[in-house]
């Protein structure tokens, strides 16, 4: 649950948002920008909440409309939305895997290791055929070609919310903490960046999360 809580503080306090615009300079530019958009936001996220339905409730809520906005067919934008969340108990921190290896005696640390390149290839899977089907359908990118100026611009404001998954990773694969341990700091994390370094995570925001 506590993984789960993360991603929806993240979501409230707009920081999904500018993981957005990390991802947007990143392969917005190629066919079907605001889909591929989607599909790096995913793997982003992934790495916050370890959670399908939380990444396709976040990702979807913010994306979705904008897509069906820049003429994307509603079936199309569900559906990858839907796709690409699978990622979430993959990419750790995976809750299933959590649940699995605390069942089985298995070392959880060693099943998130075991995910991360799977789930990175779904992703780069998911925007090969995303590429394809946009170049069928007319989907046009979301933006241009990005500067030297604006890439780094975008990274430094997404540079935070990025070492929230290397955080948890590291600390879980290296025993400074417990994966039960590792989701109450993936909370406080979030906490803090929306609270008092963001300072967008108002009262009403955080009832809401």
């Amino acid at each position: 649950p506590l993984f789960v809580l993360a991603g929806s503080l993240m979501n409230r306090a707009g920081i999904t948002d500018r993981l957005v615009e990390f991802s947007d300079v990143l392969v917005g530019w190629m066919r079907g920008g605001l889909a591929q958009i989607a599909i790096v936001v995913s793997m982003f996220f992934a790495g916050i909440s370890g959670s399908a339905v939380a990444d396709a409730s976040a990702i979807g809520s913010l994306l979705i409309p904008a897509m069906k906005k820049q003429k994307y067919d509603a079936d199309f934008s569900a559906a990858l939305i839907a796709s690409a969340a699978v990622m979430g108990p993959i990419i750790p921190p995976s809750v299933p895997m959590i649940i699995i290896g605390a069942m089985l005696g298995i070392s959880i640390g060693g099943l998130f290791l075991a995910g991360l390149i799977p789930g990175i290839l779904i992703g780069f899977s998911l925007m090969a055929v995303t590429y394809v089907m946009s170049r069928r359908r007319g989907y046009v990118p979301a933006s241009a070609f990005p500067t030297a100026r604006r890439f780094a611009g975008a990274f430094a404001r997404a540079f935070t919310p990025l070492l929230a998954p290397l955080i948890i990773l590291v600390g879980i694969t290296t025993g400074i903490f417990t994966p039960t341990e590792a989701g109450a700091i993936a909370t406080a994390y979030s906490l803090l960046l929306g609270g008092l370094v963001y300072r967008s995570l108002t009262p009403g925001r955080l009832y809401e999360a």
